[in-house]
């Protein structure tokens, strides 16, 4: 017999299993938080928090998603080594990253756009994202505030 599916009660579920350091949830998690699925938004930075957290803990998939996350923004090249210093100043973890200065200049037109909000941290973090922000050892969101 088919079920219906529901977002809201799987996110919800991921949360409980992530909270006990469950990998495969902190990977759906971050999974859900790179397309903004399941009704969450589309946040790079929470999605590399969980994928950091799944990637710690031995999950084969998170580690290649974080190769993707850390690959340049504008051109794709893996393993970019410059971050964006604005991202890190306001998110404390750097959510896009480039090869060069031309990488780097496509980026700078992109903060630029007023509507673009790249690397634009939310007001508040999911709670969930503080906890694993902390267990981690990355600093906290300038603003201090959490769901």
């Amino acid at each position: 017999m088919p079920t219906e599916q529901n977002d809201a009660l799987a996110v919800a579920w991921w949360e409980k299993a992530a909270v006990g350091g469950g990998d495969i949830a902190l990977y759906n998690l971050g999974v859900a938080y790179t397309n903004g699925l399941c009704g969450l938004p589309q946040n790079a930075r929470c999605a590399k928090i969980f994928m950091m957290a799944a990637a710690a803990q031995g999950h084969v998939e998170a580690n290649e998603a974080l190769k993707v996350l850390q690959a340049c923004a504008a051109c794709g090249t893996p393993d970019a080594s410059r971050t964006c210093q604005g991202c890190e100043f306001v998110t404390g973890i750097s959510t896009v990253r480039y090869c060069n200065r031309e990488c780097q200049k496509r980026h700078l037109k992109a903060h630029n756009k007023a509507d673009s909000g790249v690397c634009l941290p939310p007001l508040r973090e999911p709670r969930l994202v503080v906890i694993y922000r902390r267990r981690l050892g990355l600093r906290s969101n300038t603003n201090g505030r959490s769901e």
